[in-house]
């Protein structure tokens, strides 16, 4: 019984480490283009659930098998939270124009800087023939007041 009420715990004490990043945002990247992204949450038994631009990502740690598109195939993604930090890992088969190009893995943060997002990615591209392309990139996005 008392090892339950610990796992119960430990599990509850996960769920308050996510945070809240609900809103919306303006992203601006390096290229000069812009993109709005919305977080919303809410915790499903137990388990801390973001909607991300319209994709439910469920904070537990668990990797889970995504659509295939035209730039990534046989893909999986997991996510969790660390330190008020949530934290996603993207696996796939990057394609370009049709043709494979090689093994994508992606580590994404998001965290809270002040009202606005942060979105750190970190990861590499390792093509067919084996060379590793990294995959850097930051941004901050800005909370947009009138929502």
């Amino acid at each position: 019984m008392k090892m339950t009420a610990f796992l119960a715990m430990l599990l509850s004490a996960n769920a308050w480490a996510c945070p809240n990043l609900t809103g919306t945002y303006t992203c601006k990247f390096q290229d000069g283009s812009t993109k709005v992204v919305t977080f919303s949450q809410e915790n499903k038994a137990g388990v801390e659930t973001y909607n991300y631009n319209g994709t439910a990502v469920k904070a537990d740690n668990v990797a889970r098998r995504l659509p295939d598109d035209d730039t990534l195939k046989k893909k999986t993604s997991r996510a969790w939270c660390e330190a008020d930090i949530l934290k996603s890992k993207l696996v796939g088969k990057y394609y370009s124009n049709g043709a494979y190009v090689g093994d994508l893995t992606l580590d994404m943060t998001f965290a809270k800087n002040g009202n606005d997002l942060k979105q750190v990615n970190t990861g590499n591209l390792k093509s067919r023939g084996g060379n590793d392309y990294p995959q850097n990139s930051e941004v901050t996005c800005s909370f947009n007041s009138q929502n």
